[in-house]
C-alpha cells in the first residue's frame, strides 16, 4: 500500500508560481470539463482570486508539475492570471497519480467511465492490484471490479455512452451481452429510442433470447453438415461385420425430409435365436 505524505494545514508553505511554468499532470483521469461550471469558476477567480491553492510537485529538481487542481489552473488561465497560489507536495510519479485521482473521486468530478479508466491506469502504469487500489483510494474492491468491467465494452459503445451521459444502469444491462457488435447495437438502440432502464433491460433480454435461439439453430446445422460422416460410419461398421463372416446389409434412403436407415444382420449359424 502506498502512503502519501500529508501536509499539516497550519504549516502550508504557499507560494505564487507562474502559471505558464506548471506542467499538466500526465495522469489526469478527468477528460471532460463542464464549460458552464468552469466559466463560473473563472468569473469567481476574477472577483475573489484563487481561494484554495493548487498542489504541485517538483520534477527533476527544476520544473513544476500539477498534482491536484486542474479546474483551478484552467480557470485561472481563462481569468488572465499570470501566477497562481500553490503548495508543494513530496510525491513521486505514482503518488502524484493517486493524489490526483483521490481528489477527483472526493469531489465527484469523474464520470464512471473516467473512474474506471483511472483504476485501469493505476494497474497498467504502476502494476497496482485491486486490493492495493482499494487500500489507497478507500473505494471498495467490489466497486472497483464492477467499474473495470465497463471497459470491456467496445470503444464505439463507450463513446456513445459518454456523449449521451448514459446512466450506469443501462451499461450494467448491456454487459450481459457477450457479443461486442451486439453490445454496440444495444447501446445505439437505447440512445436512439430514448429507452427507460426497464425497456433497456427488456431489450437486452430479447437480444439474449435471440442469441440462444441462433446458437441452437447453428448446432442443428452442424449436426446436419456432419450427417455424411454419420452415414459413412454406419457403412464402415456394417463392412466390419461382413469381414467377420456375418451377413449384414444396410439401406440408406434420403426422402428429402428425413434419412431412413435400415440395417439387417443375419444370425450366424449355431447362434441361439
Amino acid at each position: 500500500m502506498i502512503t502519501v505524505k500529508e501536509i499539516p494545514q497550519d504549516n502550508l508553505n504557499i507560494v505564487e508560481l507562474p502559471i505558464d511554468e506548471i506542467r499538466p499532470n500526465p495522469y489526469q483521469q478527468r477528460k471532460y470539463f463542464d464549460f458552464y461550471s468552469l466559466n463560473k469558476l473563472t468569473e469567481s477567480i476574477k472577483k475573489f482570486g484563487v481561494i484554495q491553492p493548487i498542489t504541485v510537485r517538483i520534477v527533476n529538481g527544476k520544473s513544476y508539475e500539477l498534482v491536484a487542481g486542474e479546474r483551478r489552473l484552467r480557470a485561472s488561465r481563462a481569468a488572465g492570471l499570470k501566477t497562481i497560489p500553490a503548495v508543494f507536495v513530496d510525491a513521486d510519479e505514482e503518488e502524484s497519480s493517486i493524489l490526483s485521482f483521490i481528489e477527483n473521486l472526493q469531489r465527484k468530478n469523474l464520470s464512471y467511465i473516467e473512474e474506471a479508466e483511472g483504476y485501469k491506469s493505476l494497474m497498467d502504469d504502476f502494476g497496482m492490484g485491486v486490493d492495493e487500489i482499494s487500500a489507497s483510494t478507500g473505494v471498495s474492491k467490489c466497486l472497483i471490479t464492477n467499474r473495470l468491467k465497463i471497459l470491456e465494452l467496445p470503444e464505439e459503445a463507450l463513446k456513445i455512452i459518454s456523449e449521451n451521459s448514459l446512466d450506469e444502469s443501462y451499461v450494467k444491462a448491456v454487459l450481459k451481452i457477450p457479443d461486442k457488435d451486439l453490445r454496440v447495437k444495444a447501446i445505439s438502440d437505447i440512445v436512439e429510442q430514448d429507452m427507460t432502464v426497464k425497456k433497456a433491460e427488456d431489450h437486452v433480454d430479447k437480444i439474449l433470447f435471440s442469441m440462444r435461439f441462433s446458437n441452437q439453430g447453428q448446432k442443428v446445422k452442424t449436426v446436419l453438415s456432419d450427417m455424411k460422416l454419420f452415414t459413412n460410419s454406419i457403412k464402415q461398421t456394417v463392412e466390419t461385420v461382413r469381414n467377420a463372416g456375418i451377413m449384414a446389409y444396410y439401406d440408406i434412403t434420403d426422402t428429402g425430409e428425413s434419412i431412413d436407415i435400415n440395417i439387417r444382420v443375419k444370425y450366424p449359424e449355431g447362434v441361439e435365436k
